[in-house]
């Protein structure tokens, strides 16, 4: 058995050194792994970043001509249902001025009273103007959308005034009201279609 020993102990280190070797090589290619791995998961989310932001900035332009047309659509529907308010307002106090210097009775159906003198397009106005409102909230951002619908709301109450309590004064001061806050509107609108607008 002795002379077993020198043959198989050159073979039993080479057999240690191949394991040895393996094992070595096996911890090389897992670290490279992992570089590799982290390597391509900085690129990878590098990428998501770089294709998240041209998804904004094609978001961004794909619905800037939809989002020009909803704002100017609102626009104008805002300023003709204030005009129609503003109007119906002044007409009523004058009308109701009239009854009183004349003795006459006050009006008891302003809305009636106005539907009768051509006013009946009000209502489907102040419909439009919060279905447009609706849609601003849809795609505007926070800015937009909060004044957008601040001014729908200052709108209808002013309808409110006029036809449910019955103060043309006051429905006008709110009318006037709504004016005033359409070049914060305008001024907003405009930085969100040229890309200045804060994005909150």
């Amino acid at each position: 058995m002795t002379a077993l020993w020198p043959a198989a102990l050159p073979a039993l280190a080479a057999l240690a050194g191949v394991l040895l070797g393996q094992f070595i090589q096996g911890r090389r290619e897992e670290k490279r792994w992992h570089r590799e791995r982290e390597r391509d998961e900085a690129l990878w989310s590098q990428q998501r970043d770089k294709d998240a932001a041209l998804w904004a900035r094609e978001d961004r332009i794909r619905f800037a001509d939809y989002r020009r047309d909803l704002y100017a659509d609102f626009l104008a529907t805002l300023i003709r249902y204030a005009d129609l308010l503003e109007r119906a307002s002044v007409e009523i106090d004058i009308e109701e001025h009239r009854r009183v210097d004349e003795g006459e009775t006050l009006l008891d159906n302003y809305g009636a009273w106005l539907y009768e003198r051509g006013y009946d397009d009000l209502a489907p106005t102040g419909k439009d103007l919060d279905l447009l409102t609706q849609r601003v909230g849809l795609v505007a951002p926070a800015p937009v959308e909060r004044t957008a619908a601040s001014l729908n709301y200052v709108a209808r109450s002013a309808i409110e005034m006029l036809i449910i309590n019955k103060k043309p004064t006051l429905a006008y001061d709110v009318t006037q009201d709504v004016f005033n806050g359409i070049p914060e509107l305008h001024t907003l609108m405009r930085a969100d279609l040229t890309g200045h607008g804060e994005p909150t």
